[in-house]
């Protein structure tokens, strides 16, 4: 089995990134567009022992209107693969309504 050595993931242009945004919003209008969180969370998640990465799972949080919303749970994962879950977060900020104000091109 690989492990993860902190290198893993890729970079992508920022047109890439925007078309896969783009592409989300289109099929999903009532989701959120994205989510913040802060670097302290970030940091700690980090600072776990053997902490390589963090992994970003995907979920959805039914809403009494009906509207299903796409939540985002992030831990990190060590050299082996194996998730480190004494700190899991979520709780992030929305966007809408807390959200990129110079006109990013991933919210075109």
């Amino acid at each position: 089995m690989p492990t993860f050595d902190g290198t893993e993931g890729r970079a992508i242009s920022i047109n890439t990134g925007a078309g896969y945004t783009r592409s989300f919003r289109t099929n999903y209008p009532n989701n959120k567009k994205a989510y913040f969180v802060g670097k302290d969370l970030i940091n700690n998640l980090l600072a776990q022992n053997d902490a390589q990465g963090i992994r970003i799972y995907l979920g959805q949080n039914i809403q009494d209107d009906g509207n299903i919303h796409i939540m985002t749970v992030l831990v990190a994962a060590d050299s082996n693969q194996n998730d480190i879950v004494d700190i899991c977060i979520d709780e992030a900020y929305p966007c809408p309504s807390m959200c990129d104000t110079s006109n990013s091109p991933l919210l075109k």
